[in-house]
């Protein structure tokens, strides 16, 4: 059981990560906004199918919370490579226990807070350093962070 659990964890892991190569090669030929709301009605097409409850309202609001996030991010993989957008992106990980704390006032544990080191340190060697950040490494940052405030 566990190892088929880690097995399915390593395979989405594979596919997600595999996601922002794609994108990359996606957008050669269309901007962001045709590619991305292709992509959404898509899934609303599929989503209103599938699910009886239609809350249209809510719904609705997070769509464009997401759409944004979505049209950032594609925008942020035209102006910066996809492996640091998908690096850059996977920072919500140790950045929940950080907000978590500012939020809900929940305590740290110290491997916490090495993960969070360690990842700032990969963000820093990813992108060369302060001096050469650029325009797609910042706005995906700024869709990271947004997107954390959001979920809490």
């Amino acid at each position: 059981m566990r190892r088929n659990a880690i097995l399915w964890l390593i395979f989405i892991t594979f596919i997600w990560g595999s996601i922002f190569p794609i994108q990359k090669i996606a957008l050669d030929g269309v901007s962001p906004l045709v590619f991305n709301s292709f992509k959404s009605w898509l899934a609303f097409l599929v989503s209103f199918f599938i699910w009886k409850e239609r809350n249209f309202k809510y719904a609705f609001i997070l769509g464009i919370f997401v759409g944004v996030a979505y049209i950032s991010q594609t925008t942020a993989l035209k102006l910066t490579d996809a492996t640091k957008v998908g690096f850059i992106t996977s920072l919500y990980i140790p950045l929940v226990p950080v907000f978590s704390y500012f939020i809900e006032r929940e305590k740290v544990t110290k491997l916490q807070v090495l993960a969070f080191g360690i990842s700032l340190i990969g963000f820093y060697l990813l992108t060369g350093g302060i001096d050469k950040i650029n325009a797609g490494d910042l706005l995906t940052v700024v869709v990271l962070l947004a997107s954390q405030f959001i979920l809490f």
